[in-house]
């Protein structure tokens, strides 16, 4: 498959706008919402009564019923249920909408304020610390407020630069130095405000005075824009690539998969879930070990009156993806690697192993994810850690823990996971994309 760098800046152009449109999970899945929304499917509430109409279900020329669910502002489930009788099963895949940022505390500002006001923050997930240091940060995500008597969740954005964590100057570190003694992220890492507080940016900002504000689930980003690099545009830069790189690319795939040209010939269920709070474990209610993909797969199948055994056997028949960045070899570290295992970026999609079932690739997955990589000519290669370095965890196991489908750990390789600021590979955007095109497609049987 032959990517030209004309077609790795169209498509890495957009997906850095992308970023810049989801500094938190909440506006992660805002902005997937839009992008559903403009390509014709119809949001569903778990709650609303009549949830899955079957009079309206197939109402689009192609006969396919859309839609998509949103839990907690911050994970979303989108599907395509075709317009056959019995549909075999279900093509899913996952990502996740989080990253690791720092999570401001409620009423979290102290200090002067006519000199050097702070925020109190702590750590959302497994970050590389130091990276945070003197960056140009805003802060976004969501207040609740009391609106006559009603709790309104209000998504906030102060996306100008409006806070930093200063470092402290070398001069005044001598003997002792902060990568051998630790990070107190309570006393080095509390953001400065340039002038203005948190709670008086979103007064001036969005008209609410901080009295009327009852919850925040806020965070510190880094506002800096993504880059692309290199003559050929062969590099991305840019905070949050994990996950978003997966979240896009697959959601891109998602939608441009084409129906089958005699729409009752397409026999598979369509699923696309973006969870949130994978950097802390998945196990909230809108996490990856929740009960709200099996909640929407169970529905969906009742649209097609298939219920109980009915709904095991579709089980059977599905296959699920776990899509989430993967590390590439570090030029500089190259002894973190495994010997022979070395994903590379530009590599293509990445398959990830693990002997302790952190990934849940084996034989016969892999060799799934395999046979469709070489029929569309997409590159691949193969992932295990380094066998004395513990690797981390990701979405795939935790999602089976509740539900029993085939399944395999890919990701795109990429290099200082979990900093500020990271680097992948741009033509592997479209290489995911493209697979999993094929993998939604009417010529892949499960």
């Amino acid at each position: 498959m032959k990517i030209t760098k004309e077609q790795s800046f169209e498509e890495n152009r957009k997906f850095l706008g992308f970023i810049k449109e989801c500094p938190t999970s909440y506006q992660t899945v805002n902005t997937l919402k839009k992008i559903f929304d403009e390509a014709g499917f119809v949001q569903k509430e778990e709650w609303e009564y009549g949830f899955w109409n079957k009079d309206d279900a197939f109402g689009s020329p192609d006969g396919e019923y859309k839609g998509y669910v949103i839990r907690n502002d911050s994970s979303i489930i989108a599907f395509r249920v075709p317009a056959c009788k019995s549909p075999k099963g279900f093509k899913i895949v996952c990502s996740h909408t989080d990253s690791p940022m720092f999570k401001f505390k409620d009423n979290g500002e102290y200090g002067n304020s006519d000199t050097c006001l702070k925020l109190d923050v702590e750590k959302y997930g497994g970050m590389i610390t130091q990276s945070w240091f003197d960056r140009p940060l805003g802060a976004a995500g969501r207040i609740v407020c009391d609106v006559d008597g009603i709790l309104d969740s209000i998504l906030v954005n102060i996306s100008e630069p409006s806070f930093i964590i200063p470092s402290l100057a070398i001069h005044m570190t001598r003997g002792n130095d902060a990568s051998k003694t630790g990070i107190s992220v309570q006393k080095e890492m509390q953001p400065v405000a340039a002038d203005k507080g948190l709670y008086e940016l979103i007064r001036k900002e969005f008209g609410i005075k901080q009295s009327d504000i009852l919850g925040t689930d806020l965070y510190l980003y880094n506002t800096q824009e993504g880059c692309i690099m290199g003559e050929n545009a062969s590099l991305i830069s840019a905070p949050r690539i994990d996950d978003l790189q997966c979240v896009y690319s697959t959601m891109t795939g998602f939608i441009q998969t084409r129906c089958q040209d005699k729409p009752e010939r397409d026999e598979y269920i369509k699923v696309y879930a973006a969870f949130d709070n994978e950097e802390v474990g998945s196990l909230s209610r809108q996490g990856a070990s929740s009960d709200f993909l099996p909640v929407v797969l169970r529905e969906l199948a009742s649209v097609k009156d298939i219920t109980g055994s009915g709904f095991n056997r579709m089980l059977s028949k599905s296959f699920m993806l776990s899509a989430d960045n993967a590390h590439a070899m570090h030029p500089n570290y190259s002894e973190k690697a495994d010997v022979i295992h070395r994903p590379d970026m530009n590599g293509g999609v990445v398959i990830k192993y693990h002997g302790g079932q952190k990934y849940t690739t084996d034989a016969c997955t892999g060799a799934f994810v395999k046979q469709i990589c070489k029929k569309a000519d997409i590159p691949y290669q193969t992932y295990y850690n380094n066998s004395d370095v513990a690797g981390g965890s990701t979405l795939g196991n935790l999602v089976m823990s509740n539900l029993s489908v085939k399944a395999a750990d890919i990701g795109i390789a990429q290099l200082a996971m979990h900093s500020s600021y990271e680097t992948s590979g741009a033509y592997d955007t479209i290489y995911m994309s493209e697979f999993v095109k094929e993998f939604y497609g009417k010529e892949t049987q499960i």
